[in-house]
């Protein structure tokens, strides 16, 4: 490990001028790192190519390492290497957002290359793109990219008040089953009014348009009043109140016990958690409908 008069890690020999490569002072002890950190070349939990190889191998005569992705995040290592976008090739998900590396880098550089983001205003943040898989908080806001909603495909707050609290700006109307004033309110409107980057991840939609499939309805909105397991209750809403919109069986459930099952509250944009909200006279369903 010493023979190359170095300490522990990955040290790539240049040539006989330049000597070793060095990534620089990294931990800021005052002393050039290697090119890799020994963390940076561990093999646990990673796919290892039939032919059996370390991760980053440094010695000379093996195999070539920039073609490989070693941790699957579909970033191939000589595009996460220290001169490029600097990220960790043996970690999916270098900064933490929950976003993996190569997911971020193909859309900052779409975003980029579509006029999406200005290039000034990156430059001034030190960003790489709206998602820069080396930075949590690509834009400096005090949010992770993971929590950000890049594109401003998230359902209308205005609607969703007008659905779920008629009353909220009018004196004369008491009815609000979920009052934005509460926390819980307050967070359920913050929620939907937000369409993530990381919910676009999980939902295979595109983090930089608002209208991945072109059909005049975002993202946020048309992910949310999906019915997977058409029980007629719409998915966005089941995941929010914790029920599985993978199982039909909870939408005749009367989850909260006021005599309404939770199909019937959806209908009728109340809440299945809250005993004292429920439909109106007249506001009728059944389990057939």
């Amino acid at each position: 490990m010493i023979e190359c008069g170095r300490g522990p890690g990955g040290w790539v020999w240049t040539n006989h001028i330049q000597g070793f490569s060095t990534s620089g002072d990294r931990d800021g002890d005052g002393e050039m790192d290697p090119k890799y950190f020994l963390h940076e070349m561990n093999l646990s939990g990673f796919v290892i190519p039939a032919s059996g190889r370390w991760a980053i191998n440094p010695a000379y005569g093996s195999m070539l390492d920039n073609s490989f992705d070693i941790d699957n995040d579909t970033l191939m290592n000589q595009l996460e290497a220290p001169d490029r976008w600097n990220t960790n090739p043996v970690d999916d998900d270098t900064d933490g957002d929950k976003l993996p590396d190569g997911w971020e880098v193909f859309f900052s550089e779409q975003a980029i290359s579509e006029g999406l983001v200005d290039n000034n205003s990156l430059n001034a943040l030190g960003a790489r793109g709206p998602m820069d898989p080396s930075m949590p908080d690509s834009d400096l806001d005090g949010i992770d990219d993971g929590q950000s909603d890049f594109d401003n495909d998230g359902l209308n707050r205005t609607h969703l008040l007008n659905r779920y609290c008629p009353g909220w700006n009018n004196p004369q109307d008491s009815e609000c089953h979920i009052d934005p004033t509460t926390a819980a309110g307050k967070r359920f409107y913050d929620d939907l009014e937000n369409y993530t980057n990381y919910e676009e991840f999980q939902n295979g939609t595109n983090p930089v348009l608002n209208d991945t499939d072109g059909d005049d309805w975002l993202d946020g909105s048309e992910v949310y009043h999906q019915d997977q397991d058409e029980d007629g209750m719409w998915s966005g809403w089941e995941y929010y109140f914790q029920f599985d919109p993978f199982d039909p069986s909870d939408a005749n459930v009367d989850s909260d016990g006021d005599g309404y099952i939770n199909k019937c509250e959806n209908k009728w944009n109340t809440n299945p958690k809250d005993a004292t909200s429920f439909p109106s006279q007249g506001e009728l369903c059944n389990a057939f409908e």
